[in-house]
């Protein structure tokens, strides 16, 4: 990844740790879909990530995984 990209990543990163009040880590993993991954089980900061891109993309809550003990949610950008 090109240093332009890992800052604006970076950037995203922080921006949405503070939308969902935990930190948050982004897997770009193509143009239009990302994965927005949380330690825990955090049902309100997941649907605080839900919530802000709901009107921007499809968003597909894939909730908590016990076995890694974290949340993922699956975006993709319309």
């Amino acid at each position: 990844m090109t240093q332009s990209i890992t800052a604006r990543q970076t950037k995203l990163e922080k921006a949405i740790s503070q939308i969902a009040g935990v930190q948050v880590e982004i897997t770009v993993i193509d143009e239009k879909n990302f994965s927005f991954l949380f330690d825990g089980d955090n049902k309100e900061a997941a649907n605080k990530i839900v919530k802000y891109f709901s009107s921007h993309a499809i968003v597909d809550n894939g909730g908590y995984d016990e076995e890694c003990d974290c949340t993922c949610i699956y975006v993709k950008v319309k």
